[in-house]
């Protein structure tokens, strides 16, 4: 009996800790004091502020539902960080006629505000989050930005493994800003691993804009049908809109960094980048299938940004792949199969009057690349069948095949040109010995994964070497071994030891390489699936 009591006690405490975490709270006002969420289900049914000096954290799982047009204002901290497996959901009870309805705020809710006195301490965090359906309207507003984000005169956001899905912002009249997110006067700003899908402005930055006086990074992010549009009907008909994923503007303060971004099937009538600030750092981004003016825009005319190692193809376009309304250094694009309409100019690469940007080393199908680039076809393992919106470039497959002529084709000097340390799904920037064109390092060429090192020294000398180069093999482990030179491309030029027998020990051979051409090569020592690795220069 006592037994049967004791598990009934059990039973009921477990029922009641059950209930506490799967129940529903209702919440408005203010937030004066360190507070948490940890309900199951948090339904917002007014406006909340969170006060300067109090701190907002939700707990992972927790979902907050808005009743209706209400906002969360924060003017202290915000801590929303979930779990791959138990994100925090940020939406609206209704949202019939959030698309349909582009002259109200039907279907929506205000979106989160954050903006503090005290902008140098105050940090917000958004991790592994779903915000979706916040809508701002305003017929004649003239600050109607950051959809579901917006930031001003604060000290650090990060925003990061979330996805933001279906937010606008919308004016007709003023120039709306950050369909998802807006950021001014932030101190930090990093943004990166999250996914935009389908969120809209009615003008710029469909799904980020970047305002003024932040010091943000933009990376590792995924942007598919993005739109940043305008037109108008008055006397005649105009269309506007501009980065339909990603808008940076700050003329005299912070530059970005946009990096290993994916930019896919979005819309606008200028960039799907666009930047107009006086050094932003814009590589290792794939930008396909979208319809827009062009992949990626400059346009600050005393911009020095460095625009480098993307890949920008299969876009319907007005100018080009990358349009350059300033002083750029552009090098190691490839720009290719961005269709434009009729009458508008093929090049892949366009400037316009004033601008006098540097360009070196890229893949340009039509036009001026600068000196040393290519207009041949890169070769991409698997692009898509055709241009623009009807094809789904998420679903390709944009690195380049091992014997593309983009790989080992880009700049050889790469001495205060920004190059990262990886490419945009991580594998070493330069490979074995060069950089390749694009967003995508060909790792497999010169050696496959599976080959491992052997336990010895190679020493080529002298190096550079004129006519005889001499290796140096010590404790060499296998008997037979081949050695071979590449060229830059990863390509066989010479096999110079094949299938000899070896034995144990240090050995020395000397080969005459003296009708090879002039330029940087690779060896390599093989056998049975183990190798070594070196660099030689021909004289």
């Amino acid at each position: 009996m006592k037994t049967t009591n004791f598990l009934l006690i059990i039973s009921f405490i477990c029922l009641f800790v059950a209930n506490l975490h799967s129940q529903t709270i209702l919440v408005s006002g203010t937030i004066n004091s360190n507070t948490t969420w940890s309900a199951d289900t948090v339904k917002i049914t007014g406006d909340v502020s969170v006060l300067q000096g109090a701190m907002l954290t939700i707990d992972p799982g927790t979902y907050i539902e808005s009743q209706g047009y209400y906002r969360i204002n924060v003017f202290g901290a915000i801590r929303a960080i979930g779990a791959p497996s138990d994100t925090i959901v940020f939406t609206v009870l209704d949202t019939a006629n959030f698309w349909q309805d582009t002259t109200s705020v039907s279907g929506g809710w205000a979106g989160i505000n954050i903006v503090s006195s005290d902008a140098s301490t105050d940090t917000s965090i958004f991790e592994f989050c779903k915000i979706q359906f916040a809508k701002k309207y305003d017929a004649n507003g003239i600050d109607i930005n950051g959809g579901a984000i917006f930031a001003n005169d604060y000290g650090a956001l990060t925003v990061k493994n979330s996805l933001l899905h279906s937010n606008m912002v919308i004016c007709y009249l003023h120039l709306p800003c950050g369909g998802a997110i807006y950021c001014k006067n932030v101190n930090y700003v990093r943004i990166e691993n999250n996914r935009f899908t389908k969120n809209r402005s009615f003008a710029r930055g469909g799904g980020i804009y970047i305002d003024e006086q932040c010091q943000s990074v933009i990376a590792n992010n995924i942007f598919i049908h993005n739109t940043a549009l305008y037109w108008n009907f008055s006397w005649f008909v105009t269309i506007g809109g501009s980065g339909a994923a990603i808008y940076t503007s700050d003329d005299l303060g912070y530059s970005p960094t946009i990096c290993n971004n994916y930019c896919f099937n979005n819309l606008t009538a200028n960039g799907i980048i666009y930047t107009t600030n006086r050094n932003a750092l814009v590589f290792n981004n794939v930008i396909c299938n979208n319809f827009a003016g062009s992949g990626i825009m400059d346009g600050h005319q005393l911009s020095i940004s460095r625009i480098y190692n993307n890949t920008i193809t299969n876009n319907k376009v007005y100018n080009g792949g990358i349009y350059l309304a300033s002083r750029a250094k552009v090098y190691n694009n490839i720009c290719w199969g961005n269709e434009t309409f009729p009458g508008y100019s093929t090049d892949q690469i366009q400037k316009a009057a004033f601008s006098i940007p540097q360009l070196f080393y890229n893949c340009v199908q039509f036009g001026d690349g600068g000196p040393n680039s290519t207009n041949v076809y890169p070769e991409f393992t698997n692009p898509t069948n055709g241009v623009g919106l009807s094809y789904n470039g998420w679903e390709a497959d944009w690195s380049l095949v091992d014997l593309s002529v983009s790989v080992n084709r880009g700049t050889p000097d790469t001495a205060g040109l920004f190059i990262p340390l990886t490419d945009i799904v991580g594998n070493s920037r330069i490979y074995p010995s060069r950089i390749d064109m694009g967003a995508f390092e060909n790792n497999s060429l010169w050696l496959n994964d599976d080959y491992n090192i052997i336990s010895s020294n190679v020493i080529a000398y002298p190096n550079p070497a004129t006519d005889m180069v001499t290796f140096d093999i010590d404790n060499i482990t296998e008997a037979k071994c081949t050695l071979e030179i590449l060229d830059i491309y990863g390509r066989k030029v010479i096999t110079l030891l094949d299938n000899e027998m070896l034995v144990e020990g240090k050995q020395s051979r000397a080969f005459n390489i003296s009708r090879l051409a002039s330029g940087t090569y690779t060896y390599r020592l093989i056998s049975n699936g183990t190798n070594a690795k070196g660099l030689i220069i021909k004289q």
